[in-house]
C-alpha cells in the first residue's frame, strides 16, 4: 500500500484515537476520499451517498453502477466488530481505538469492490478475470444473456452460504485485513504489536478456514462457489490448476483458489505454532 495512504489515514485515526472519539460522518468522508484518490480509483467512485435508508443486507455497499459508496444510517451500529475470544486472546480492550479499526476495515473492503471492477478492465491475467468477471455481482449482469437469472443470482448471493465462498468478497476481505494491518504499524497507541498480531493471526485464520479439507484433497472455495453458481447461471468458471498453480500462494489464497495439500498443512502447522507462542508470551 502506498506510504502517503498509511500516513494519511494514519493520522486520521491518531486524531480521533486521541480524544477518544468514535469515527463520524467527517471521518469517514475522509478516510473514504483519501482511499480512492490514492488507489486511483477517480473514475470508479464518484460519489457517496449517504442514504436515510437502512439496509437490512449491508450497512455500507460499492454500486458499480451508480460507482458509489452508499453508507446507512445504522452504519457503526452495524460494522462487523473484532472477534472478542480475539480480543480477549491478545488482551486487547474492546473500545473506541478497536472500533475505529473496525470501522476503518468496513470502507476499505468495500473500497476493495471498487479496485476489483478496476482490475477486471485492466488485467490481462485470465484466470483473476475470470474469477472476478463471475463472482463480481455488476459485471456478471453485463456479461450475462439472461439478466433474470443474473439478478436471481445477484439477490441470492446475500445468501451466506454463498457470499463466503464468492472470490470477490474473500479477496475484499483479506486485502482490506492487509491494508489495516499495515495502517496500524504507524499508528500512535500503546501495545501497537497486539493489533499486528491480531490481524496477522485473522488473515491466515480466514484464509485457511475458507477451504476444506477431506483427507488428501482439499475443496477449495471457488470450487464450492461454482457449484452454487450453476443453479443460477448457465455459463461455467473454467478452473485449470496447471494455470492457477503459476500464481502464487498470496494470490491464490486472496482468491480462495485452489491450493496443494503441502500448502494447506504448512499454514496449518505456521498457526498452530503461532497460536502456541502467542499463548506462552
Amino acid at each position: 500500500m502506498d506510504t502517503n495512504l498509511i500516513s494519511y489515514i494514519s493520522y486520521i485515526l491518531n486524531r480521533y484515537n486521541k480524544d477518544l472519539r468514535t469515527l463520524d460522518k467527517m471521518g469517514i468522508d475522509e478516510v473514504i476520499k483519501a482511499l480512492v484518490t490514492i488507489n486511483e480509483l477517480d473514475d470508479y467512485v464518484k460519489h457517496i451517498n449517504y442514504t436515510n435508508l437502512s439496509n437490512d443486507n449491508a450497512n455500507m455497499s460499492y454500486s458499480y453502477f451508480k460507482k458509489t459508496i452508499n453508507v446507512s444510517p445504522d452504519f457503526i451500529k452495524g460494522v462487523k466488530k473484532s472477534s472478542k475470544k480475539m480480543l480477549d486472546f491478545f488482551k486487547i480492550q474492546d473500545d473506541t481505538i478497536t472500533l475505529n479499526f473496525d470501522i476503518v476495515l468496513s470502507i476499505m473492503h468495500e473500497i476493495m469492490h471498487a479496485k476489483q471492477y478496476k482490475l477486471l478492465d485492466e488485467t490481462d491475467n485470465k484466470i483473476i478475470k475470470e474469477v472476478l468477471m463471475k463472482s463480481l455481482t455488476g459485471a456478471t449482469y453485463n456479461e450475462a444473456d439472461n439478466k433474470k437469472r443474473a439478478l436471481k443470482f445477484a439477490k441470492k448471493t446475500n445468501d451466506i452460504n454463498i457470499y463466503q465462498l464468492m472470490p470477490s468478497e474473500l479477496n475484499a476481505e483479506i486485502e482490506a485485513m492487509k491494508q489495516i494491518r499495515n495502517v496500524i504499524e504507524s499508528i500512535k497507541i500503546d501495545d501497537k504489536y497486539k493489533y499486528i498480531n491480531m490481524y496477522d493471526l485473522r488473515i491466515k485464520l480466514l484464509e485457511m478456514n475458507s477451504y476444506t479439507k477431506k483427507f488428501i484433497f482439499i475443496s477449495s472455495p471457488v470450487e464450492k462457489f461454482v457449484k452454487y453458481r450453476r443453479r443460477y447461471m448457465k455459463d461455467d468458471i473454467e478452473i485449470d490448476k496447471r494455470e492457477v498453480y503459476k500464481l502464487d500462494l498470496d494470490t491464490r489464497l486472496s482468491y480462495g483458489l485452489p491450493i496443494k495439500l503441502s500448502e494447506y498443512n504448512n499454514m496449518e502447522n505456521e498457526i498452530r505454532d503461532n497460536i502456541g507462542y502467542l499463548y506462552k508470551k
